[in-house]
């Protein structure tokens, strides 16, 4: 008899053979221990894994990592981006950034979003702007094709 996917964390948290998760980044190790079940965001859409899952590796999209350790009540963690790897010793997450590092990174992109929008209006116009820029670059073309046919013009005499 199959199990409903949507049951599935809930049967899985009663218990279950369990297997090693790892969860790191490039300076912290996030989680390491035993659970029952993992929720992975895939780039190509969530991946369940149980233990005994085929060997598998895949690149994660930004989004809730959700993992129900042997002991205790199941967990959510955010991340964003990395790879997972799932082998028969159990499963390696390598995210770019997990846990609290996700909130922080995500205020670091704003502010620097935010000092860009300022930058920019605070751009004078002109010459400055960005039409102005491919005319500029325009002009340019049409000189230096102008000058390369009086070259080959010259060379022919």
């Amino acid at each position: 008899m199959a199990t409903e996917l949507s049951s599935l964390p809930a049967a899985v948290s009663r218990g279950g053979p369990a297997f090693r998760l790892l969860i790191a980044t490039f300076d912290n190790e996030v989680f390491d221990g035993q659970v029952t079940y993992v929720d992975l965001p895939g780039i190509a859409g969530h991946v369940g894994v149980l233990k005994r899952h085929t060997p598998l590796l895949t690149l994660l999209a930004d989004g809730p990592l959700t993992l129900h350790p042997l002991d205790g009540p199941p967990r959510t963690l955010p991340v964003m981006g990395g790879i997972a790897e799932v082998g028969p010793r159990g499963v390696t997450v390598l995210a770019d950034f997990a846990g609290r590092d996700v909130e922080a990174e995500k205020q670091r992109m704003d502010a620097a979003r935010e000092r860009s929008v300022t930058r920019h209006a605070r751009q004078p116009r002109g010459d400055a702007a960005p039409g102005a820029l491919f005319d500029r670059r325009t002009r340019l073309d049409d000189e230096l094709s102008l000058f390369l046919i009086r070259t080959l013009r010259d060379l022919k005499r």
